[in-house]
């Protein structure tokens, strides 16, 4: 892993539209605008991948995998983002130091794709009128429905997306490494499992025991925005013990809750609003509804140049589309 910083020629990571970091200097995070087609999307990510390409310093590649390779034994070896001396930046900063004690940052340099889905107002309006039992709710109602609808039956089918778009069914010996695993070994630089498909959506990978017994509902939204409110307001033992300050003084995570913020919590699909400034996940979805979802299960896919073909990426809309309207019993 580089151990370079992000940069210089590709912006300023905090503020930089579509080409910012994740958890690591060396992680980055690419970000499309929103397009009519799934085309038009992959279009856009690839010019960006080669704006990247142009931007990075000799000698550095961009890793093709899902699962990292060739890391360090020290955890502290992994650089966190760094967002600049700015609150804001400081916050963000913070937020993935807080990752690091909590899980480790070896699991945060696990990379996938979010995909975001919305259908626009004019498909709910018509499909609202033609719903008897709807016409008492708003707009925004309906959406609310429809869209909660689509993730409870994603989240239902996600072993299906991991089966037929999984894409990290072997680690580099580094990642386990301390780690009990039943993984068989391919080679001196390879760990799989023989009928593994996404061992980045397994225990071995972005996962979190103490996040598994959340009880997060999907039902209604005022339930899932009190659901990750109750996460964010309520102390964890396991975290309280590893303190908010450093020997030095020096702040090492937000608080001791079960969340620091709304963005740890992990889960294969998420309801999103755009958030104005100042304003968190939560609110934004409380005051305005859900505006698109976030399917998160999504490996890397190696043999694509920007990491997602366009047959996945039709895929993902066409279920999505299924599933908004489909009930399963």
């Amino acid at each position: 892993m580089a151990q370079t910083p992000h940069p210089a020629k590709l912006g300023s990571k905090l503020t930089h539209p579509f080409i910012t970091t994740d958890y690591s200097e060396s992680l980055l995070e690419l970000i499309t605008e929103p397009k009519a087609s799934p085309k038009e999307t992959l279009n856009m990510l690839r010019q960006l991948h080669v704006l990247v390409y142009q931007g990075m310093p000799e000698g550095e590649l961009m890793w093709p995998l899902s699962m990292p390779c060739m890391l360090s034994s020290k955890d502290e070896d992994i650089p966190l983002a760094d967002y600049g001396s700015s609150n804001t930046g400081k916050l963000k900063t913070l937020y993935r130091s807080g990752l690091g004690i909590r899980y480790g940052r070896r699991m945060q340099t696990i990379a996938g794709l979010h995909y975001n889905l919305s259908f626009g107002d004019t498909l709910f309006e018509t499909w609202q009128a033609q719903t008897p039992t709807a016409q008492e709710q708003t707009l925004t109602e309906f959406k609310n429905e429809k869209y909660l609808g689509l993730i409870r039956n994603f989240k239902r089918l996600t072993s299906i997306v991991l089966y037929l778009l999984g894409a990290s069914p072997s680690v580099c010996p580094c990642f386990v490494a301390g780690r009990e695993h039943d993984l068989e070994r391919l080679n001196d630089s390879t760990y799989y499992k023989p009928t593994a498909t996404s061992l980045r959506m397994g225990k071995l990978g972005y996962t979190n025991s103490v996040q598994e017994q959340l009880d997060i509902r999907y039902n209604y939204l005022p339930e899932y925005v009190a659901g990750l409110r109750r996460a964010i307001q309520t102390p964890h033992e396991s975290f309280a013990k590893l303190g908010l300050e450093d020997e030095d003084g020096n702040p090492i995570q937000i608080n001791n809750h079960i969340l620091q913020i709304e963005n740890e919590y992990y889960s294969p699909i998420r309801p999103k609003q755009i958030a104005m400034s100042g304003e968190t996940p939560t609110e934004a979805l409380e005051r305005r509804g859900i505006a698109y979802v976030e399917f998160r299960a999504i490996d890397l896919d190696p043999y694509s140049d920007v990491g997602i073909r366009l047959s996945s990426a039709c895929f993902f809309r066409s279920d999505g589309a299924l599933l908004s309207i489909q009930r399963f019993t």
